[in-house]
């Protein structure tokens, strides 16, 4: 599914006749259909990602941070404070929705170097930069220590999350 279809749901939707690539007859109750066929928080997440739909941020947060209650080994990790697991839920749904664009590739994931394609290294072709691990562990007060040797593999099994919400979208058949 094109992701900019998902726009059909905001109130500040373009004409559907105005849309480019031949699309015809596709509404915002056909777009509705469509996501409904998703998870709720698979939904919950593409509304926010690609229609700006913050209104439900902190709840598709505590969502997260109930699939990360169900986790075998969970017992094991010893959790600095009350609340922290949601910190990091809410960072990583963030970093996931708004994402930051490479500087070194402005998002193209790559270019032209010497007449032929080059990936962008610092970004991995992913078009996308990473926030830093200092301001990472900042945001949820830890040690950049403790973040690299403890939390930051943590951090990307929750975030992963997302990727898992995103995959349900595109493994759509229209």
């Amino acid at each position: 599914m094109n992701p900019e279809l998902l726009t059909l749901l905001t109130a500040s939707a373009q004409e559907i006749n105005d849309m480019p690539s031949g699309v015809v007859n596709l509404t915002s109750a056909d777009v509705a259909a469509i996501l409904s066929k998703l998870s709720p928080e698979a939904s919950q997440y593409v509304r926010l990602k690609y229609c700006g739909e913050t209104n439900q941020r902190e709840e598709l947060a505590l969502a997260m941070r109930r699939k990360v209650a169900m986790w075998k080994g969970l017992e094991n990790w010893q959790i600095p404070r009350p609340g922290f697991l949601l910190d990091l839920c809410s960072m990583a749904l963030l970093e996931a929705s708004q994402p930051l664009i490479c500087p070194s590739c402005k998002g193209r994931k790559g270019g032209i170097l010497k007449g032929r394609y080059t990936p962008c290294e610092p970004c991995g072709e992913t078009g996308k930069a990473r926030i830093k691990l200092q301001t990472l562990a900042d945001n949820v007060g830890l040690s950049p220590k403790l973040w690299s040797d403890v939390w930051g593999r943590r951090y990307n099994r929750i975030s992963a999350i997302t990727d898992i919400w995103e995959g349900e979208l595109y493994s759509l058949r229209l």
